[in-house]
This record gives structure tokens, sequence and C-alpha cells, in this order.
């Protein structure tokens, strides 16, 4: 996928690599090393490091783990883009949910790596974001090894926390008491997810939502 092209900046695009294990940001930079049109400016392993560091250092684009520590930066994004329009975001993510990679594009990231990729890819996707292209790697496939369902059907925010919490294993009451709804708001939206995932049943909405989940479920 791919949106409209600016010219290509002439100076270095200034990074920041928003990553909790050291040894992966110590290999992305040496990745990195030598290239011209990149410079790795600043790390962090928070995401509040992230909003520290956009808010005091030139940042044109930001390479982006999901899971930071205890932290979502899922939902991040858009805050984050909202204030600084002009920084592009690259996702580098343990995952290669479909949904996940979606949502995050939707929320204003400009791409999705998964960390099972080659480093030739996450320089690929570093120059489309550069050019300010968007685009998700070749790994990052809608319902792999699905029958029933050709595409991922859209999903609300809200519909995508019931489904989060239901890979999770956790009740319906537990699931209203957590989101702060009412237990027949919960039933209600399994039923619409139903609807949507096309499934027949609770057992077959817990299987999926953990084989979109995964991290949830274990």
């Amino acid at each position: 996928m791919s949106m409209e092209t600016n010219t290509h900046p002439a100076q270095s695009s200034r990074l920041l690599i928003a990553e909790d294990h050291i040894l992966v940001r110590d290999t992305i930079k040496l990745w990195l090393a030598g290239r011209k049109e990149f410079t790795v400016v600043e790390t962090t392993e928070t995401v509040a490091g992230v909003t520290k560091a956009l808010d005091t250092i030139e940042i044109d684009i930001v390479i982006l783990d999901l899971a930071l520590g205890n932290d979502d930066a899922l939902h991040e994004i858009e805050r984050w883009k909202t204030k600084h329009p002009h920084v592009r975001f690259l996702i580098m993510s343990a995952s290669r949910n479909y949904l996940i990679a979606k949502r995050a594009i939707d929320n204003g990231a400009h791409a999705f790596i998964s960390k099972s990729d080659s480093s030739e890819e996450l320089i690929k996707g570093l120059q489309l974001v550069r050019e300010n292209k968007t685009y998700a790697s070749r790994s990052i496939t809608p319902y792999t090894g699905r029958e029933k369902s050709v595409r991922l059907p859209n999903l609300t925010k809200r519909e995508e926390e019931i489904l989060r919490e239901v890979a999770s294993g956790r009740t319906n009451r537990e699931i209203a008491a957590r989101l702060e709804i009412s237990g027949k708001t919960v039933e209600r939206h399994r039923e619409n997810l139903k609807k949507k995932l096309n499934l027949s049943s609770s057992s077959e909405l817990l299987r999926e939502a953990a084989r979109l989940f995964p991290s949830e479920s274990s």
C-alpha cells in the first residue's frame, strides 16, 4: 500500500529508536551506521521517553516497538501525530497481526515491520517512510490460514478492546469491570464480533481472539 510521494529530502533523516531491549536498539544502530540518509539522534525504552524526545529534539522518523515495557504504544501514536504532524512512525513489532498493523497505520503510522523480517526489510521500510509512503511488510498478511473470511473486517476501537480481553480469558463480568461498562454491553459487543468475524460460537470467538492476540493469551 502506498500514499503520495514527496521529493526525497537531501539531508539525513533524524531517527529516534524506541525499543526496550538494548540489544535490539544497538543492532539497529549498527545496521544504520554508515548510511548517510539516516542518523540516530536518540534512543529510549519507554512511552514517556518518546514523548519527551519529540517535545525536545528535532525528530523526523520514530522506529517504534509497540510494547515498551508495561506500556502499549499503539494508542499513543495518534496523540503524538496530532502534536507532531511532521514526524513519521515506523512500527517494528514482534506481532505479524494484520489487525494491529492496520490499527497502527489508521492511527498515523507510516509503516509496520515484523521483528521476524530481515534487516533489508527494515531499511526498505525506512526508505519508503522517508519518501512519505505507507508500507506494511509482506509478512503482515490478513487472516493467514483462515478460510472463513477472505478479508479482515473493520473493528471499532471498543471491539478491539473487547477482543483483547476475550483473548486473555476474562469473563464478561471481569471485562465489564475492567472497561467500566455493563455486562450487557460486553455481550452485545461479543455478538457483533462473532458476526463480523463469521464465527458461530463463543468458543470459536475465544480461539480467534487468541490467534489474533497471542500475547494476551499467553
